[in-house]
């Protein structure tokens, strides 16, 4: 990505590192504050992924991310945008009696087709740029997606296109100020085009959305102390 989501092509130079099998350069935006990266070189071989997605159980990231959204959901349909392994769609199908409708999307065609899938919710190997705008959700929910979107603008303008009237849109990114930089899950700047901060995340949200505003922003635990930022945003 030669610019950032708000258009700015200057980036300082913050961080410098190698980080497993990667040389990687970050880089935060002179108009907004973003943090990305910006530059990456292979030091070593990648390693090949192990994924068991159909036997693997709900994880601390999933556990954080459904305290928040089930203070917060409205009754109706509800949209995962990035499901990933499924687990939480899984979840909420059966114990949230208010969601009537799931359709969970991913647009990774490995994670797609390992994930298991269960009646009751609606899949999709796509990303909801694909969707039709007829389609609306009373509930959109992304659990550690936005972090891997280099189209970022026109996929929250889509989330807003895609909710109801009273809708709530709940976003989970980790939080680059206080993740494990071991942790492949907090910190990965091959596949996460951007690093969030609590600054960078709500000048993000509170510049592209028009209709929705936030109402709850959360530092949780996944692995260490506040690695997690939830944004809880309605209509």
């Amino acid at each position: 990505m030669k610019f950032c989501w708000c258009g700015e092509e200057k980036h300082e130079v913050i961080s410098r590192g190698n980080w497993r099998y990667l040389h990687y350069v970050l880089g935060e935006c002179q108009n907004c504050s973003a943090i990305r990266t910006i530059g990456y070189d292979c030091i070593s071989s990648k390693p090949a992924p192990n994924l068991d997605l159909k036997n693997a159980g709900l994880g601390p990231r999933h556990m954080a991310s459904l305290k928040t959204i089930k203070e917060n959901y409205i009754d109706g349909n509800l949209l995962d945008v990035g499901c990933g392994d499924g687990k939480l769609d899984q979840y909420i199908r059966k114990n949230y009696s208010g969601i009537k409708k799931i359709k969970a999307v991913e647009k990774s065609r490995l994670i797609f087709g390992l994930m298991e899938k269960i009646d009751g919710i609606e899949y999709g190997n796509e990303t909801i740029l694909d969707m039709n705008n007829d389609e609306k959700y009373e509930n959109i929910v992304s659990t550690h997606c936005f972090e891997h979107v280099k189209n970022i603008v026109e996929t929250l303008q889509k989330c807003e296109d895609l909710s109801s009237e009273n809708a709530m849109l709940y976003i989970s990114v980790p939080n680059v100020e206080y993740v494990n930089f071991t942790n492949f899950l907090g910190f990965s700047p091959d596949e996460h085009c951007w690093h969030f901060t609590k600054k960078s995340i709500r000048n993000l949200l509170e510049k592209v959305l028009k209709e929705f505003k936030i109402v709850g922003f959360y530092e949780s635990k996944i692995w260490d102390s506040r690695d997690q930022l939830e944004v809880v945003l309605k209509k």
